[in-house]
């Protein structure tokens, strides 16, 4: 486990989570079916959601600018094909 990380435990399951996102001061219990899962554990599982949801949405984000920019460049090579055609 790197230096810069905390793991917090709910049962069977282990959270690893940088400890930039961990926060301390996050207090109480959350219920979850029949057992009681310390609040930290859920807050760092949803920080860990949330930092996988935005790099997976700044992968996307790329690609799809990639996509348009792709588009635009084979339009503009068509209406060039066709401008020259059109004077032939």
């Amino acid at each position: 486990m790197p230096r810069d990380a905390v793991a917090l435990q709910a049962g069977d399951v282990v959270f690893v989570v940088p400890r930039s996102m961990f926060r301390g001061d996050v207090e109480g219990v959350v219920q979850v079916g029949e057992h009681q899962v310390p609040a930290k554990v859920i807050y760092a599982a949803w920080a860990l959601g949330a930092d996988q949801g935005m790099k997976v949405g700044l992968a996307t984000g790329g690609a799809l600018t990639l996509l348009l920019v792709l588009a635009v460049r084979g339009a503009a090579a068509l209406w060039r094909r066709y401008t020259l055609w059109r004077r032939a």
